[in-house]
Parts: structure tokens; C-alpha cells; sequence
């Protein structure tokens, strides 16, 4: 994300990168764009407010967890295995 500071309480610009997985909806990105938007306090006098959505897969994207590096896929793998033991179809 790069902004340009606020100037008498409004966002003037902003350029922002969303990764996030390929099988998102546009329900998803559109209620993610208005989040983003708001939190960053976008409003009729922000001169430039710039939202990029890139698909990446899960395989790319590495997290912290609990101190551990995981990569995402690993990690969305062992959080379905366990939400499947816990909800059988």
C-alpha cells in the first residue's frame, strides 16, 4: 500500500494490492474494496483511491503462525481436515 497523508481529516490518495485466493467471488472483493476503503477513510474528497485485486494461489503465500513459517495451502489443508472431522457431509 503506499498514501499520501491525510490532509483536514481525508485520504487524499491511495494505491493498494490485494493478494487473495483465486477462488474468491466478486461478492468477496466487492465487500473487501468497501472494508479497505473505509478503514483507510476514502471519501468524496480523496483525489485518487486505487484498488488492485491479484489472484495468487495459497502455494505462493507463506504466514506466520503460532512463530512457525507455513506456507498457506499447508495450513488452509490442516484447518479443512480438522473443520471435516468436526462437520461430516
Amino acid at each position: 500500500m503506499e498514501a499520501f497523508p491525510r490532509r483536514q481529516g481525508s485520504l487524499r490518495h491511495a494505491v493498494v494490492t490485494c493478494r487473495i485466493g483465486p477462488d474468491r467471488d466478486e461478492r468477496f472483493r466487492t465487500d473487501l474494496a468497501h472494508e479497505v476503503a473505509d478503514a483507510l477513510g476514502v471519501c468524496p474528497e480523496t483525489a485518487l483511491f486505487y484498488l488492485e485485486f491479484r489472484a495468487t494461489s495459497p502455494a505462493d503465500v507463506y504466514i506466520v503462525r503460532r512463530g512457525g513459517l507455513e506456507r498457506a495451502n499447508e495450513r488452509s489443508m490442516t484447518n479443512r481436515s480438522t473443520s471435516s472431522e468436526e462437520n461430516p457431509t
